[in-house]
């Protein structure tokens, strides 16, 4: 139990550092275990409580310690500067996208040097360690634009890489000779590819390597992880076992010394082949245990392996703690090694080639679940049915493609005849892969976990495993998940102006009611939008409200009608309607929406006292009323619509205490309303006198071009605003 403690309070340190007030939550549950102690004899001697207490707490700073920082002479500090030339080199393999390639290239320039973000054009091949001349633009990584969005500039500073590159041009100035390890993966893949075609190919090289060694597309990738198969891409404990089982079933029955060279051998060239990830090395430490084990003639505890060989990679790196392949390998195994054997138990009245699969899928599935919901948010009901059919079919293909792949190093011809009858079984399971995408319902998105709801999750499924009966812990689970959007109180209204260029994205939430105005142009709905609806689990639009056929308005209205099921579609647009909005109106018969112009929009949208009215339908202007606040969505009138509501509307403009634009000019009168409070704006900037009457009348502005996304939401008689942006760190000379 002492192992258990002074590895688990180390981890435990760095899961709460993102916590200011952990490092004490952990400091006291030590002090408190070392009190209970001296009553407890069972329990660990207050010794070892005292060390592990230490650990815990110094566990946020060390985190902190190794979290990279910028240099004084980083190239960051040049950033942003639109013309500059850079030489460098690259330190990792290409990556293929969309007209572009992507790269990580250490590079220097002006006396500053450092690691850079590179996205170049495909005129020039690019190669691990090639020295390369850019020209093109420095800039800083994106933060989160909007809510719970993914955050480029955090996922790249962990890397050490502070800034990122828009080549322009790209000179080669030495190309690199390949070391070995490039070769052969080179080799390797080209064997496969050349017998089963290039996309086929890469597919199955991942298999057996892993997708870091290999560039597969993102439609690949996509589909596979929409379905809860991404793991079969990724190298991991599946690939290192059969590694492994198959170095000692060669030797069987030879030395123990013998057994542990050749596993010890294959495992090396495995890991440095699939690149030597954290979830690669989780696995190889937890082999290497096992070798320890059979050298030592003793049986090897694999919780114990396991957590052991979490804490040492922790130890070496603790920003692994936040790599969601190492989480995600850990969390797997933990269900393999503690609750599979009990599944198998419980399953005993099923055949044992059935019991075996499906307690495995089962287990694994049981523990990555919350931090799956927790980070994506999203849960295909195929996962368990495809991981249980997909089982044997990746192990035949795994092993077999290990055999080939070996072949193809020491005689092609031959691996090209073994790579054509696992190319047959590959076939079958992306068929089956892409079909199953097809079907109603394969992606559900119940939304993104609370961080608590996680924790609270993980711990009933840890005293499910102590206390019997299971079945209260079940309910309790289902509790967690459902109650807190059940539970009274929470904010009347939430309103989410989207960053999004120049289109106009506004979302309204009330309680379980989404309503929807405009959602701006393609990029804005496909890269915006929809993921931000899917990672709130509103999946279904009350209403979408229309204010204009622009394209900075409605011009994604097709794409969202495609993948979002909505209620009602308010139109507020003037003729002459565009032909792309046209047809989005002759769609929605097909869809089953109902169809209301914006003049007979009653204010009762929402099911609370909160009211959406139209105060105009033309030019179409919104009035969100709650109990004490009214918020003004101007868009983007001219300067005369505003002059024209201002004349025409004196006494409910007097009541506004907020409003929200997308032009880049209000009015005076407008911004001289006497109950104005706040002004939201999807952009970046105002005019300098609009900006100098908010300054001079101390009125706030926030901008969605240099804040990210903005909510504003009320409860009751307060009203609150969050945006997802923070300020820049300034350069330190």
């Amino acid at each position: 139990m002492e192992f258990y403690l002074i590895s688990g309070a180390f981890i435990l340190g760095l899961l709460v550092s993102g916590w200011s007030w952990g490092w004490l939550f952990v400091g006291v549950i030590a002090i408190l275990g070392g009190v209970a102690s001296f009553q407890i004899f069972s329990l660990p001697s207050w010794r070892y409580w005292a060390i592990a207490g230490v650990l815990a707490v110094s566990a946020s700073p060390y985190l902190y310690l190794r979290n990279p920082h910028p240099a004084p002479n980083d190239l960051r500090w040049l950033a942003p500067e639109k013309a500059l030339i850079i030489q460098g080199t690259v330190l990792e393999s290409p990556r293929l996208h969309a007209g572009f390639q992507s790269f990580v290239l250490e590079a220097h320039a002006d006396n500053h040097v450092g690691k850079l973000f590179v996205r170049a054009p495909l005129t020039v091949t690019v190669h691990l360690q090639d020295l390369l001349k850019l020209e093109g633009t420095l800039q800083e990584p994106l933060e989160a634009q909007n809510p719970q969005a993914f955050d480029f500039r955090n996922y790249l500073q962990k890397q050490g890489i502070f800034a990122t590159f828009q080549a322009r041009q790209v000179f080669l100035l030495r190309k690199a000779t390949p070391g070995w390890l490039e070769q052969v993966r080179e080799k390797i893949l080209s064997s496969h590819e050349n017998a089963l075609g290039q996309e086929t190919g890469s597919l199955f090289t991942s298999l057996i390597l892993g997708s870091e060694v290999v560039d597969l597309p993102k439609a690949t990738q996509d589909r596979y992880r929409n379905i809860g198969l991404s793991h079969l891409l990724a190298a991991s404990g599946t690939q290192v076992s059969l590694v492994l089982s198959a170095c000692l079933a060669f030797v069987r029955g030879r030395s123990p010394k013998t057994q542990v060279l050749c596993g010890s051998l294959g495992l090396a060239i495995f890991i440095c082949l699939s690149g030597a990830t954290p979830a690669i090395l989780r696995a190889g430490l937890m082999g290497a245990a096992t070798l320890v084990g059979i050298a030592t003639e003793r049986k090897v505890d694999s919780l114990k392996a396991l957590v052991f060989a979490a804490a040492v990679l922790l130890v070496m790196n603790p920003l692994w703690i936040w790599d969601l392949g190492f989480l995600f390998s850990f969390l797997a195994t933990l269900g393999l090694i503690v609750t599979a054997p009990k599944l198998v138990g419980a399953l005993s009245w099923l055949p044992p080639l059935l019991a075996t699969p499906l307690a495995v899928t089962l287990a694994a599935s049981l523990w990555t679940m919350p931090l799956q919901l927790l980070d994506f948010g999203q849960w295909s009901p195929y996962a368990l049915p495809l991981n249980l059919f997909a089982v044997p079919c990746v192990e035949i293909l795994t092993l077999g493609g290990m055999v080939t792949s070996l072949l193809a190093l020491i005689a092609p011809p031959l691996a090209r005849i073994g790579d054509y009858p696992l190319g047959w079984i590959l076939q079958v399971l992306d068929g089956t892969v892409l079909k199953v995408n097809g079907l109603p319902g394969s992606l559900l998105y119940p939304g993104l976990l609370l961080p608590i709801q996680m924790f609270c999750l993980y711990g009933l499924i840890v005293i499910g495993h102590v206390l019997r009966p299971v079945w209260p812990f079940g309910l309790a689970g289902m509790s967690v998940l459902v109650l807190p959007g059940l539970l009274p109180g929470g904010p009347e209204v939430a309103l989410s102006i989207l960053a999004a260029g120049s289109s106009e994205v506004a979302v309204f939430e009330s309680k379980h009611q989404t309503v929807l105005l405009n959602g701006g142009n393609d990029h804005a709905v496909t890269q915006v939008l929809i993921p931000y609806l899917q990672r709130r689990g509103r999946t279904q639009l009350d209403a979408l409200i229309s204010t204009g056929t622009q394209a900075q308005k409605t011009g994604g209205l097709n794409a969202l009608l495609a993948s979002i099921e909505v209620g009602t579609f308010v139109d507020g647009a003037t003729p002459p309607l565009s032909k792309n909005y046209q047809q989005t109106l002759d769609q929605l018969p097909i869809l089953k929406t109902l169809y209301q112009p914006l003049q007979s929009l009653k204010p009762n949208l929402f099911e609370n006292q909160v009211q959406l009215q139209a105060t105009s339908s033309e030019p179409p202007i919104l009035l969100l009323k709650t109990q004490n606040w009214n918020i003004l969505l101007l868009g983007n009138l001219s300067l005369a619509e505003q002059e024209w509501l201002s004349q025409t509307s004196p006494d409910a403009l007097s009541k506004v205490h907020f409003l929200w634009a997308s032009s880049k000019q209000l009015s005076d009168s407008i911004l001289q309303l006497p109950n104005l409070q706040g002004v939201l704006v999807s952009g970046n900037r105002l005019t300098k006198v609009n900006q100098s009457i908010l300054e001079e009348r101390k009125i706030p502005c926030w901008f969605t071009g240099k804040s990210g996304g903005i909510t504003w939401q009320s409860s009751g008689e307060h009203w609150s605003i969050t945006t997802t942006r923070e300020d820049r760190p300034k350069n330190p000379n």
